[in-house]
């Protein structure tokens, strides 16, 4: 299945390439299974692709934000565990003010905004570093519903957005799985994302 076209901060196709909403912004080119991955990871260049070191989950949609480069990439996965049941997390790496990271969040603005106003909420594992993240208040019919974290990792946000929210606390390291060459054909796809 081919990558579909849309904006990275709404829902709008974009078939001519110009989101209607917000004429400015790059193009999302996103998809579910093994060739829409390849091909993201193809587009991604110098932005990774990060998951999670979960044991076992199931990867139904990766997309990457392009401008005249990558800009951003996604990468939604799905699973289930004992304590929450099911549960998606969604992970966005991405250059400020291109929007993907707040539209997943469900965030009226393109970036973060007062989330760092405070101490950090966690910390995550990248290449050995720890990463603080800080929570982000964002609307929601259920508290419980999803929780959204944010932090600066390479001079880019990373976005970790968890439903239902108990489900961060299954991360706790991050992997780039656009660097997995061969292994990546063990990967299972699958699903849809709730965003």
């Amino acid at each position: 299945m081919p990558l579909i076209n849309e904006c990275p901060c709404c829902s709008t196709p974009t078939a001519e390439g110009v989101c209607s909403r917000h004429p400015g912004a790059a193009i999302l080119k996103r998809g579910g299974g093994y060739d829409a991955f390849a091909e993201v990871v193809g587009l991604s260049g110098e932005v990774p692709i990060y998951a999670p070191e979960l044991p076992d989950f199931v990867i139904s949609t990766t997309g990457c934000a392009m401008a005249s480069r990558c800009v951003a990439t996604v990468l939604t996965l799905t699973g289930a565990d004992a304590l929450d049941g099911d549960y998606e997390v969604t992970i966005v790496v991405e250059e400020p003010l291109v929007g993907l990271g707040a539209r997943i969040a469900g965030l009226a603005h393109a970036d973060p905004g007062e989330a760092f106003a405070n101490a950090p909420a966690m910390h995550v594992r990248i290449e050995g570093h720890h990463v603080p993240m800080w929570e982000v208040d964002v609307p929601a019919d259920e508290p419980l519903s999803r929780a959204t974290f944010v932090g600066e990792w390479g001079g880019r946000w990373l976005w970790l957005v968890a439903r239902p929210a108990t489900a961060v606390m299954l991360v706790s390291a991050l992997r780039d799985v656009g660097d997995l060459g061969p292994l990546a054909v063990e990967l299972e796809f699958g699903g849809s994302p709730g965003w």
